[in-house]
């Protein structure tokens, strides 16, 4: 949730490329992933070039309450058919690129 709360003040964000990050963050439009830690310095200083407005933008098209509450619906809702890991959360809501 912080680097999504982070995109939604417009607010890009640098991280490794690691658990959530390249799920959620778009490279060099919402924020910068890095494969290693000696990265992250440059990568932050690369980011203070990156729009404000397409973290937000990016934001509310992927991550409103009620595309959340749908996504989170759907992967209970399979659960309880006994369909649980049949389909990732990411398959159920897929990020929006543009």
């Amino acid at each position: 949730m912080v680097m999504v709360e982070a995109m939604a003040t417009g607010t890009p964000v640098v991280a490794l490329r690691r658990g959530a990050v390249p799920e959620l963050v778009r490279p060099g439009v919402t924020g910068l992933v890095c494969d290693r830690a000696d990265e992250l310095p440059a990568a932050l200083r690369a980011a203070v070039d990156l729009n404000p407005a397409d973290c937000v933008a990016h934001v509310a098209r992927n991550f409103s309450v009620e595309r959340m509450v749908a996504g989170h619906e759907a992967v209970y809702r399979g659960f309880l058919a006994g369909r649980a890991g049949a389909r990732s959360p990411q398959a159920v809501m897929p990020v929006v690129a543009g």
